[in-house]
């Protein structure tokens, strides 16, 4: 791992850079025998891993006469690559050689990621506010390549590819309020949103042509929206505590290929 690290501070200001690298090679190996009624099977795997992430992560905060800001962000890439050699060998029940599937598989797999927020607290004599904003993004791509021929040859097999990008989307906001009523009580109350939405996408090619039975893709998108109330009271040994929450759910998915829709709004209190 390589890495680097600045942070300058000053009487109500703090700023921190933080870049990272990461890489790492490794290999694998199975052997899986199988026997069956009139054959058996030998399964040789070899597959090499190579994977190397990337990560910037930022930070900021300020303090002023009652109150704090504090913004964070933070990217990272992720890329690997996968090749992988597979050998079945077939015997029959003399356990002599009949024929082997050899097949080579290469993937190659990214993620990137994308996170910043912000929290601000301002804090009184009796009472504090909260607000907490966070937003979240996931784009991911993932490809891969089969290719099988069979020696002596008696099957023939398409070569498969696959592409599968996926796109998500998280947005998360909070606002608390908190007041001492007197010594012994105090009131608390708040209220959230949150979205997120997936764009998620499973392609098939066999030879190089676009197979639609084997490939799908699907949307979704889903709110929560939610509030609180609650009140505390402290007594000499024990404590009181009196609340309810109340959440608004709408959701909605689309399936492409099967022509399905998911569709619900649901409200729910909670005591």
């Amino acid at each position: 791992n390589l890495g680097i690290k600045g942070q300058y501070n000053t009487q109500k200001n703090r700023y921190m850079l933080y870049y990272i690298n990461s890489f790492n090679t490794d290999f694998e190996k199975a052997d899986t025998y199988r026997d069956f009624l009139n054959t058996s099977t030998n399964q040789e795997t070899y597959a090499k891993i190579k994977g190397n992430t990337n990560t910037l992560n930022s930070q900021y905060e300020h303090k002023f006469n009652k109150s704090n800001l504090l913004i964070n962000s933070s990217f990272s890439f992720y890329n690997e690559k996968i090749n992988q050699n597979t050998d079945l060998h077939f015997y029959d029940n003399q356990n002599e050689p009949t024929s082997t599937l050899f097949s080579n598989q290469n993937s190659k797999n990214n993620l990137k990621t994308f996170d910043i927020g912000f929290d601000y607290n301002i804090t009184n004599k009796k009472s504090k506010i909260t607000f907490k904003s966070n937003y979240i993004f996931y784009n991911i791509k993932n490809n891969s390549f089969l290719s099988s021929f069979q020696y002596p040859a008696t099957h023939t097999y398409d070569d498969l590819q696959n592409e599968s990008p996926n796109k998500v989307n998280i947005v998360l906001s909070q606002l608390d309020y908190e007041i001492k009523l007197d010594s012994l009580s105090k009131l608390e109350t708040g209220a959230k949103a949150i979205y997120q939405s997936i764009d998620s996408e499973n392609n098939f090619y066999e030879s190089s042509v676009f197979s639609l039975s084997k490939s799908d893709k699907y949307e979704y998108n889903e709110w929560i929206f939610g509030s609180y109330i609650q009140y505390n009271k402290n007594f000499n040994k024990t404590s009181f505590t009196v609340g309810s929450r109340l959440e608004y759910n709408p959701l909605k998915g689309v399936d492409e290929k099967n022509n399905f829709t998911l569709k619900r709004d649901n409200i729910n209190l909670f005591p």
